[in-house]
């Protein structure tokens, strides 16, 4: 059996266009649990240069995973709006406040996916 080497070119650019789609299909997202399905693939692609599609059960340990490669206040946020999903998700009562919080974050939450900072390129450039 013959296994072909990897095509680095191929793979990149496979990324990118995977990134691409993530990117366009989240900028229209408006369902909080939705948005985090697309906000942590599309950090692993651009912080690690891999494609990782966790289930919604690995978000879990996903989301702390790829928040270390963020600055402090992203992973918080990231973090935050985590526990909100989950909170939303598991509740059988009233979530109106969980909701209002979840809705006010969103917009913050896909504004890091897009343009995420890595932490050690921030800790470079204040030295």
């Amino acid at each position: 059996m013959r296994i072909k080497a990897l095509d680095k070119k191929r793979e990149k650019a496979f990324t990118a266009q995977y990134i691409q789609r993530l990117q366009t299909k989240l900028q229209g997202e408006r369902d909080p649990p939705q948005a985090l399905t697309l906000v942590v693939p599309l950090l692993f692609a651009k912080v690690f240069g891999q494609i990782v599609i966790p289930p919604g059960k690995g978000l879990a340990s996903a989301v702390p995973f790829v928040g270390q490669k963020l600055r402090k206040d992203m992973h918080d946020t990231l973090i935050h709006f985590h526990q909100l999903v989950v909170q939303r998700l598991s509740s059988n009562s009233d979530v109106s406040d969980v909701e209002e919080q979840l809705e006010a974050l969103l917009p913050t939450v896909k504004r890091i996916a897009m343009e995420p900072v890595l932490a050690k390129a921030e800790e470079s450039t204040e030295s």
